[in-house]
């Protein structure tokens, strides 16, 4: 492998895809983030087993390659970069990288990109809608999620799509927040599910101020919900129990 990338996207970059990263990884390559050619552009992951996250950015590809990097270590190289060109050059027989922007040249050890765990591959969204719209649902609700363990359930925020009406609420037991808002269109079937706060914390993270959609792929036959914005990809697992009737708690007048 051999790409050249600006430092700045490849920092932003790095920046996005860390949050998935384990502090705590049950295996070494869960520390890492994969980086991997694909066409024009070097593709990013990292995933807890739970939550993976995925974003694409425009590189030069001399070589095509993949290799896993120590997520920490790499993020904190390039963020030291001076504001240039970036060349990563892989050699595959010792599995390290030698890093190249102006004055610094390093090399990190990795671990090859076939440890990786495998992530669900992109499919066409089910539902589009304003993502300043999504992302302000969530700022709405995340903060009432519970903290604990206690109740896994509580730890996620119930999402329902019905007809042309999205519902997202969340509970801890003690404060209850609701936030609903219309479709453009109407969902071919309806969908509930309880989705980690943690993932959706991410979500709205990656949202930017700007006018632009956000893609929804609902779960049928699948047991996750995929996010799209731009070039970001973001994959979760679903909380599994039943959610408490908050529609009985609030007042119908």
């Amino acid at each position: 492998m051999r790409v050249s990338i600006l430092q700045d996207q490849l920092a932003r970059g790095l920046s996005i895809v860390s949050k998935a990263v384990d502090s705590r990884p049950t295996l070494p390559v869960l520390a890492n983030v994969l980086l991997m050619t694909e066409d024009a552009r070097l593709k990013l992951v990292a995933t807890n087993l739970e939550m993976s996250i995925t974003t694409y950015i425009g590189a030069k590809v001399d070589r095509p390659g993949a290799i896993t990097l120590p997520a920490k270590t790499f993020a904190e190289l390039v963020n030291n970069l001076s504001p240039e060109r970036v060349d990563l050059i892989l050699d595959t027989a010792t599995q390290t990288v030698n890093v190249r922007c102006g004055t610094t040249n390093s090399n990190i050890k990795g671990i090859a990109a076939t440890e990786f765990p495998p992530v669900p591959e992109s499919q066409d969204p089910d539902v589009v809608l304003p993502a300043k719209t999504f992302k302000s649902m969530i700022m709405q609700t995340v903060y009432a999620a519970a903290r604990e363990e206690a109740r896994p359930i509580l730890t996620g925020l119930y999402t329902e799509f019905s007809g042309d009406v999205i519902t997202m609420a969340s509970a801890d037991g003690y404060r209850l927040a609701v936030r609903t808002a219309r479709l453009d269109e109407r969902v071919p079937k309806n969908r509930v599910m309880v989705i980690p706060a943690k993932t959706m914390a991410e979500v709205a993270r990656v949202i930017t101020d700007e006018d632009k959609e956000i893609g929804i792929t609902l779960p049928e036959g699948r047991d996750g919900v995929m996010f799209y914005y731009e070039s970001t990809v973001i994959t979760s697992q679903l909380l599994e129990g039943k959610f408490p009737d908050f529609g009985a708690i609030i007042p119908k007048t």
